[in-house]
């Protein structure tokens, strides 16, 4: 899995050295890495980039005036100094002319001069110092002119630094957690990898197994095949050894031919020539014949036994000790000179040549099968050790065989990228057409009646007025935080089938996802990173987020539903878009697919996955929405107070009667109308007035006494949800009523402290008597459920 070079990732060099560091050493990098991260965020930082401008020009500005009074400092002493010097020269002058004159007076005319000299040098050292003086004071100005901004400065980015040292703390704390995920599910795929490694490694052991037998069979039969040759070889020994005699009588006779060669005439001569040649073809002949068997005798094994059975060992002996009778009787005749004794020992002599003779014979016959002996031993062991080799040849030979194959599956899959589905719909994205609506033109109150018509007449589909109002207007609302919409009520309300039904009517992209129980984090949700095969494993979520993230399809709205959401605990698997979401600068929604991401091949990657802080992000753009199911019964997690604050509501706990709808043409529009209807809503009259808040303040004081508050993440939710319904067609009241039922009064859905019945009445009557008898029909109602409930 590693590429050109394994990296020093989370399971790399890096962590080893790092776990020799001490615990300082590491909390002084951590804090050096924030004090970076910090610095490039304040370089990057728009404000502050902004802030640094502003004190350049002001700088700028404050120099130029130091260098315009600077200038007028000179001119003018450049002026008095000329005034002076003229004055000097004239005077200077009018002594010269009255010189003859006034030598009487030329003392006094040199003290004057003197004391002009004094005056002068006087003027140009206060002229001097004034000018220093000016200076210093423009410097003094322009230093506490920067003083102040530094500080102003320094107080803004230690501010976002506490900030961004929160969110780091947070991010470094999700990281852990995330890591210690990773290697728990890292080490699960790895003893599963080994469990299969070991089932492979026996199969191989018995397939050697099974070759073992096979060889071990052919081996026996090939040495039964053996055996019935050796017999063969046997036979062809003595014939050879008979060709052998006759080689060697025909040799002897070529020799005698040549050494008679020069007595015969030279027809006798040609004759023996051809006879030579003759002679030497089958001396080839029988050479080629005698090299081709002593080959073939080389591989079988000799026998030790004689023509006629008997061990040539055995004969050897005998023979050797008949030649030592022989000899000891030869020395008894040497003893007895007599001529029969004589005539005994030639004749012995004889005898025991003839059996000198047969004795060189078995001794070359015992070399030759003992060399063949040899030979076959030779033969038998080379044969073992071939047979040893070739089955580890073979086990090793399999072994590689099986990596290469992985190597190859290995190779196959890091040549491609780890996003090979989303590079996919790269492909599809760029060879669809530019997304160009019809537009629907007209306001938000026909927008619902629009929708709700095209569901009663095309689809069979019922929702009230009203439903649609909360619909559109909770888009509104969440449109700058979660942009996550809750549908929850009982089974069979249309809570699936209300976004679906407005995807089609407004010619919309909806994508149903269908949350499982066993949910635990968002790889579930997003997909994960395979180690073993370096592919990104993406779900449909991830597959439907990123296609609505391209770029060209940023001007289609996209619904993503996702069914039953509390199968599982919400935060477990969309804690991470929760966060994301809220924060305000939609550059910054990111959420993370792989850390530590590096591709160098700008083809493998997909275009509009985010690359920053060296990872792969997917982005989550303002044309999507999240809208979730919920049912509320036993089979389901209860959803926190964390998710509600953030998520829009809307209660479906009935179905609408049906009625007949009117026929409508079908409508597109792109997220810009959508947007442009709910910024003009929002701007508009039907914006909370004072009046309003005094009296949301006022409801809020009698919340308070049942420890539950409208917060500030609700009132911001409420500045852009009332306008909306309000432009949708509803009341100011109606939606007012509609947030406190459904987002603050839900929270004593679970309580049954007695002090709370009181509490309730008393908020019914502060209530009627703020808004008017009976005005907050939704409210009253969950107030009064509320202390049935409570009161058994």
């Amino acid at each position: 899995m590693s590429r050109k070079g394994r990296a020093k990732g989370p399971f790399g060099n890096s962590q080893q050295n790092n776990s020799q560091k001490s615990q300082a050493e590491r909390i002084e990098d951590l804090k050096q890495a924030q004090k970076e991260k910090i610095d490039a965020a304040l370089i990057t930082d728009e404000r502050v980039a902004a802030k640094i401008r502003e004190l350049e020009e002001e700088k700028e500005s404050v120099k130029k005036d130091l260098e315009k009074k600077k200038n007028d400092l000179e001119t003018e002493y450049k002026d008095k100094e000329k005034k002076l010097q003229d004055d000097i020269e004239e005077k200077q002058l009018a002594i010269d002319v009255r010189a003859e004159e006034l030598d009487a007076q030329k003392k006094a005319q040199e003290k004057k001069a003197k004391e002009l000299a004094d005056t002068e040098a006087q003027v140009k050292k206060q002229c001097e110092t004034a000018v220093v003086e000016e200076v210093a004071k423009i410097q003094a100005d322009e230093r506490r002119i920067r003083d102040q901004e530094r500080e102003a400065v320094y107080a803004e980015w230690e501010a976002d630094k506490a900030r961004q040292k929160k969110e780091l703390e947070a991010y470094v704390q999700e990281q852990r957690k995330k890591t210690e995920s990773e290697l728990e599910r890292a080490h699960t795929e790895r003893m599963e990898a080994e469990e299969k490694k070991l089932e492979r490694i026996h199969e191989a052991d018995a397939a050697l197994e099974k070759k073992r037998a096979d060889l071990t069979a052919e081996y026996e039969a090939k040495a039964e095949a053996y055996s019935k040759k050796k017999l063969e070889y046997e036979k062809k020994l003595q014939e050879l050894t008979e060709q052998q005699a006759d080689l060697d009588a025909d040799s002897e006779y070529v020799k005698e031919l040549k050494a008679k060669y020069s007595q015969y005439s030279e027809t006798e001569v040609l004759k023996l020539q051809q006879q030579i040649a003759h002679y030497e073809e089958q001396i080839k002949v029988y050479t080629a014949r005698i090299k081709e068997l002593t080959a073939q005798t080389a591989h079988m094994q000799g026998s030790l036994l004689d023509d006629n059975g008997h061990s040539l060992v055995v004969r050897i002996e005998e023979l050797e000790t008949q030649l030592a009778e022989a000899v000891k009787k030869n020395d008894e005749l040497a003893n007895m000179p007599s001529e029969e004794e004589i005539e005994r020992l030639r004749a012995n002599t004889q005898e025991l040549e003839v059996v000198r003779l047969a004795l060189d014979d078995e001794k070359q016959k015992r070399h030759e099968a003992e060399s063949k002996i040899s030979a076959y031993a030779m033969s038998t062991r080379e044969l073992e050790n071939a047979r040893v080799a070739a089955a580890a040849l073979e086990s090793l030979n399999n072994q590689l065989q099986m990596k290469l194959k992985y190597i190859s599956e290995q190779y196959k899959t890091t040549q491609e990228s780890k996003f090979k589905v989303l590079l996919d719909i790269d492909h599809e994205v760029d060879g669809q057409g530019l997304y160009n609506p019809k537009g629907f033109g007209n306001s938000l109150k026909e927008l619902c009646g629009y929708v709700r018509n095209y569901g009663a007449y095309y689809k069979g589909l019922y929702y009230s007025i009203d439903t649609i109002r909360v619909f559109f207007a909770s888009l509104a609302a969440s449109e700058r935080a979660s942009r996550l919409l809750i549908l929850q009520g009982l089974s069979g309300t249309g809570k699936s089938s209300l976004p679906r039904l407005v995807a089609e009517a407004l010619d919309m992209e909806c994508k149903l996802i269908t949350v499982q129980p066993s949910w635990r984090d968002n790889r579930e949700l997003l997909g994960y990173d395979n180690d073993f095969t370096n592919r990104f494993k993406e779900t449909e979520f991830t597959k439907f987020l990123y296609e609505a993230s391209a770029l060209p399809n940023r001007k289609k709205l996209y619904l993503i539903v996702l069914d039953e959401m509390n199968l599982a605990r919400i935060e477990y698997y969309f804690a991470d878009f929760l966060s994301v979401l809220e924060k305000p600068n939609q550059s910054e929604w990111l959420i993370p697919l792989v850390s530590g991401y590096s591709e160098l091949d700008q083809d493998q990657k997909p275009k509009y996955l985010d690359y920053s802080n060296e990872a792969a992000n997917i982005c989550i753009t303002n044309n999507i929405w999240f809208v979730g199911t919920a049912n509320n019964d036993d089979s389901t997690s209860l959803i926190t107070d964390k998710v509600y604050d953030r998520a829009q509501v809307l209660d479906m706990d009935s179905r609408e009667e049906p009625f007949e709808g009117k026929r409508v043409a079908r409508v597109s529009m792109d997220v810009e109308e959508l947007l442009q209807l709910f910024q003009e809503a929002k701007v508009s009259d039907n914006m909370l007035s004072e009046d309003d808040y005094e009296n949301i303040k006022a409801v809020d004081e009698y919340l308070k006494e049942m420890d539950i508050t409208f917060g500030n993440r609700i009132m911001s939710q409420m500045k852009d949800f009332v306008p909306v319904y309000i432009a949708c067609g509803g009341t100011k009241e109606a939606a007012i009523d509609y947030l406190l039922t459904h987002k603050i009064l839900r929270k004593l859905d679970e309580r049954y402290e007695p002090y709370l019945i009181a509490k309730l009445e008393e908020l019914e009557l502060g209530l009627n008597e703020i808004y008017g008898e009976g005005r907050f029909k939704q409210s009253i109602a969950k107030i009064q459920k509320l202390r049935e409930k409570i009161a058994g």
